[in-house]
């Protein structure tokens, strides 16, 4: 029971792989067919990824406290903790931090200025003092914000 409980466990910090993966391949892939594919592709990616993340990440918290019980290192149960706290931290933190706030829409590809080829219009969910509206031009080269041009909503 023990040596597969581990197994799995291990099995289950394919989360990690699967992670760098994405970030060194598959990110980069995207962003290099452009924004507009970049754009189109992400949404349908980050909901697979994320049931893959929570399900990974409930498997090898369950798994490694099963090793932990049926013998193995406190070790594996203090690992399949950190593992698993990825999903309270997903729910509790970044969720909420992505859509709250704005809602930003492509609006220009506009191959005239070589600089900065890309404008994103932001415009927030609510009106705040706290919130702004406007447009933001992104760099060709690395992606990063280039220029903005904020106003108070």
């Amino acid at each position: 029971m023990r040596q597969i409980a581990e197994f799995a466990a291990v099995l289950a910090c394919g989360l990690s792989g699967a992670a760098v993966y994405i970030s060194l391949v598959e990110h980069p892939a995207r962003m290099e067919c452009g924004v507009e594919v970049a754009a189109a592709e992400f949404p349908p990616s980050y909901r697979r990824a994320s049931v893959m993340q929570a399900t990974l990440a409930a498997m090898g918290l369950v798994s490694s406290i099963a090793a932990w019980l049926a013998g193995a290192t406190f070790w594996w149960v203090t690992a399949g903790a950190l593992l698993g706290s990825v999903i309270p931290f997903t729910l509790i933190v970044i969720l909420p931090t992505n859509s709250k706030n704005y809602d930003f829409t492509l609006v220009a590809d506009g191959r005239a200025d070589e600089r900065c080829p890309y404008t994103l219009e932001v415009e927030p969910k609510v009106a705040t003092k706290f919130l702004y509206r406007g447009r933001i031009w992104v760099d060709a080269e690395d992606f990063t914000r280039y220029f903005s041009c904020l106003f108070e909503s």
